[in-house]
């Protein structure tokens, strides 16, 4: 990431992270965006070499938990619902191979019999 940005590693730890329970993490923005979406929200910075987490978003839990907190996501992200269509098999892949799906079938509204889906940029 500090090489797409053009920074030097240690000025990249120093501006754009923190420590949290022993693990890196990246900074958010005042506005709670992550640090690495750019300023006028249009694009992430470092999209090429975004950490796994990332490769994820917006298939996680806790935004795919309903309708609702779903449509306040797209609030936060430009790239919600402008790619293509995942089907519900196609996200708990994503979540399963990334370790992110643990109880996201068992969490109440979530039975869509495979009759929802959810759109998310992988091109942002």
């Amino acid at each position: 990431m500090a090489e797409i940005l053009g920074v030097k590693l240690n000025q990249f730890l120093a501006k754009y992270t923190h420590r949290k329970d022993g693990e890196l993490r990246l900074n958010e923005r005042l506005d709670h965006a992550c640090a690495m979406l750019s300023s006028d929200n249009a694009y992430c910075m470092v999209h090429a070499a975004r950490p796994q987490q990332c490769r994820t978003y917006p298939f996680w839990d806790e935004i795919l938990v309903n309708e609702f907190v779903w449509v306040l996501e797209q609030r936060t992200c430009p790239g919600i619902n402008k790619g293509r269509i995942y089907t519900e098999q196609e996200i708990l892949k994503i979540n399963r191979d990334e370790e992110q799906a643990s109880g996201y079938e068992n969490i109440p509204g979530n039975q869509t019999n495979g009759k929802t889906s959810f759109s998310g940029e992988d091109q942002l």
